[in-house]
């Protein structure tokens, strides 16, 4: 009996391990893309705009970006994280996953890929917007 607690003991920090890194690094991986983004298009501006609109632009977008990168990485840990208690639940039940849940499993980097996506496109659309109506 004391092995079975002290395996089930393991198994659940395990999971809730598995889900802090995965936190960690979607956060690490979304600031860091958006630092990038925001310095590469920075670089860019002059080619497009005029160089006296690039200050004024990063001005405007430069708390947009924090704001955006903020808001859906939070809308995103949390679905994810709804999404890791479905998915691991075999984990934590300690048992053998089914095959739905394995299945979940084996697709959960596919599935953290089309969110990230989904997040990019999203601040593409927005940003590209805002840098269209915000310039002369």
């Amino acid at each position: 009996m004391s092995d079975e607690r002290a395996t089930g003991s393991r198994r659940r920090p395990s999971c809730t391990r598995v889900a802090r890194r995965m936190d960690r690094v979607g956060w690490g991986s979304g600031a860091a893309g958006g630092l990038v983004t925001f310095v590469s298009v920075g670089f860019l501006i002059p080619v497009f705009f005029k160089h006296d609109d690039s200050a004024r632009l990063a001005l405007i977008n430069g708390p947009l970006i924090a704001v955006y990168v903020l808001l859906v990485g939070l809308a995103i840990s949390r679905h994810d994280r709804r999404h890791l208690t479905e998915t691991l639940g075999w984990l934590v039940g300690s048992r053998a996953p089914d095959e739905r849940e394995h299945r979940l499993t084996l697709g959960l980097a596919m599935y953290c890929v089309k969110t990230d996506a989904l997040a990019w496109a999203g601040g593409a659309i927005l940003f590209a917007s805002s840098t269209c109506s915000s310039s002369p």
